[in-house]
């Protein structure tokens, strides 16, 4: 006779969305050297992710404004979210657009994958919305790129991302198993630290630990350009990972936002 435990569920992958992956000093794959990953989604089917700390040095509208219109006028960073090739994808904190991106996707024909129409739009932690829907992209773009009707963009924070970070079943559990990645939780100021003026990214030289001035010069050696746009980024990876070491010794209760202040 089959025991009772015959029909039960294997147990529940623990979802990663909403952390940061951020890359192992010793990670040999060049496509995620100094790479702060924001998981959006992750499943038992596997997950998928964006870098967020390595701006393309080109704004929305010159990448995008041959093809979409509503791009005109956009002048934030583009940001270069990882090695598979993708649509146009973005981050931000306005609830109202990913309300109604998730009623587009619920309106969808019934022959639409279930799990595409899902991913509509996602919250994916705090104040952080991933859209990936083209109608909602041109929205998010119409609503930063005409501000002549005097609205108040100060509470808006987005980042637009081309390209994405995937891996299959088990892959990316793997992968942090050999010590390729650090976990650490993703707060809002972090996701969207670069993506305009309002939110800049860290300090450059008050902010970075004893050494951390050299690393950026040695990339160079490394086959990474240490070039403007991306010295930034490096500075948030060393910082980040500054903080997630620190956690492993000290309540990380007591630590503050940049660890390396007294």
């Amino acid at each position: 006779m089959p025991s009772s435990d015959d029909n039960a569920q294997p147990p529940t992958l623990p979802s990663l969305r909403g952390k940061f992956l951020l890359a192992s000093a010793t990670l040999a794959d060049p496509n995620f050297a100094r790479a702060i990953i924001l998981i959006v989604r992750h499943d038992l089917n596997g997950a998928l992710g964006i870098v967020v700390n390595r701006p393309l040095g080109v704004t929305l509208e010159e990448a995008c404004s041959e093809e979409v219109e509503a791009a005109r006028g956009v002048h934030l960073p583009l940001f270069h979210g990882g090695p598979c090739t993708g649509p146009l994808v973005a981050v931000h904190n306005l609830r109202s657009l990913a309300e109604a991106e998730a009623e587009l996707g619920s309106s969808e024909d019934d022959d639409e994958d279930e799990e595409t129409a899902a991913s509509a739009a996602e919250q994916v932690v705090g104040n952080v919305y991933f859209c990936s829907r083209r109608e909602a992209l041109e929205a998010l773009m119409k609503h930063l790129g005409h501000d002549s009707d005097g609205r108040d963009l100060a509470d808006t924070a987005v980042k637009f991302v081309a390209g994405y970070a995937g891996w299959s079943a088990g892959q990316l559990e793997s992968e942090i198993a050999e010590g390729s990645w650090q976990l650490l939780e993703a707060s809002d100021i972090d996701v969207y630290a670069g993506g305009d003026s309002r939110h800049p990214t860290p300090p450059p030289d008050s902010a970075l630990p004893n050494g951390a001035i050299g690393l950026i010069g040695m990339l160079g050696d490394e086959g990474i350009e240490p070039a403007a746009t991306l010295a930034p980024g490096i500075r948030q990876w060393v910082r980040l990972r500054t903080r997630a070491n620190l956690i492993r010794l000290i309540d990380p209760r007591l630590i503050p936002t940049d660890p390396t202040v007294n």
